[in-house]
Order: C-alpha cells, then structure tokens, then sequence
C-alpha cells in the first residue's frame, strides 16, 4: 500500500505539467515551478526519503549495467532490483543495499556521527579520515625508500590539491572576489630542511612549519 508522499510523489510524476521553454537545474525545480506547492514539498520530501537508492542507481546507470545483468550479479530476479529502485531508503534491506553495491564493485562504508554535528565538524572528520589513509600508506612504505618517497610526493600532491579546492570555495566569500587575483605561494618546512612548495591559486604569501603529528 502506498503512504500518501508517494501517492502525492507519483501525482506529481504522473500529471501533465505545462511547457514553459525554460531549462532547469533539477526535476524538484521543474516540479516547483510547474506544480502546487503541497505537490511539490511532497515531491521534495520524497526524493529525500530515496537520496541512498537515487545514488545507487546512478552508479548502475553510469556502469552501462542493465537492471537483468545486476540480477544475475545478485543472484535474484529482475523484479526485485526494480522494486529496490522504486522503493524509500526506508524500506530497503541492509543486506540488499550490501548485495546491489557489490555487484557493482563498490565498497560500503558507514560512518555514525553526532546528529548536531556540523559542517565544519565533518571536515575535521574527513582531514582525520586522509591523516589515517596517509598513516596507513607510511607504515606500509617502511624502511623501503623508493616507496617513502612516493609517499611523501603523494602527500605533498594531496595539500596541493586541498590548497586549490579550498581556495576555491573561498573565493566564493562576496569579501573576497572583491580583493585581487594576485597568486598565493604556500611552502611548508619539512623535517629534513628543504622548502616544499604547495601553491595555490590566490593573492597574499604565507610561511609555515610542519609541525608534529598529534598523537
């Protein structure tokens, strides 16, 4: 039996919707615009409730995988991998949602966190999160110096990077596109003497020392 946010979901997937010759960002802004507002904040409160098997089924789309080929991958029939794409989060089973990632060489992870945590506490998690993937990769390189090093210029690459994208987000600061587009040069002292450089794209020169690794 059907709960009345897929009963108002679907009216709104179902019903006619007026052409007005504008292109739109997503489906939710198409059926805002087109719709009621009570069909629409279903609609909304709908594809929430389906964000886990929205994204699980863009990855069986984005692999060239048909619904068939995933079954037998799954060692069920067809039927369910279609009832598992129409269904709420809510109603799926875990085991199923372990299945249907594995037969599409995915990896699950699960991550319990605080319900007021924020968004500035879940970057602290992620930074944790590459701490421990780069310790992981220091302890295999061991004494092997060839591997060391790749570590290490991987390490470095990986701030290069980090240096870039977060610049980027600031830049969308309305304080700062007003400032110039003088380039940032970022270098970190290692351990061993020498200067890395890590540059980023932006305006004003900073210096700093690596510090030690929290215990």
């Amino acid at each position: 039996m059907m709960t009345k946010t897929k009963e108002t979901a679907k009216k709104a997937m179902d019903r006619p919707m007026r052409v007005v010759g504008k292109k739109y960002a997503s489906v939710s802004a198409l059926v805002r615009d087109t719709a009621e507002a009570e069909v629409a904040n279903e609609f909304d409160k709908y594809q929430a409730d389906r964000r886990l098997i929205n994204c699980l089924t863009v990855i069986r789309c984005a692999n060239e995988v048909t619904q068939v080929e995933l079954a037998k991958r799954m060692d069920c029939a067809q039927s369910k991998v279609s009832k598992m794409e129409s269904s709420t989060d809510a109603d799926l089973n875990f085991g199923d949602i372990i299945s249907y990632a594995r037969a599409l060489k995915q990896s699950v992870s699960i991550t319990f966190a605080p319900a007021r945590k924020n968004g500035a506490d879940r970057i602290r998690f992620l930074i944790e999160c590459i701490k421990h993937e780069l310790d992981k990769l220091a302890k295999i390189a061991g004494d092997d110096k060839t591997i060391g090093d790749a570590v290490e210029a991987y390490a470095i690459e990986t701030v290069q990077n980090m240096v870039k994208l977060i610049e980027e987000s600031l830049d969308r600061l309305p304080h700062r596109m007003q400032q110039s587009n003088a380039p940032v040069f970022i270098e970190v002292e290692c351990d061993r003497g020498q200067r890395l450089p890590l540059n980023g794209p932006k305006r004003v020169h900073k210096s700093a020392k690596k510090t030690a690794p929290v215990a």
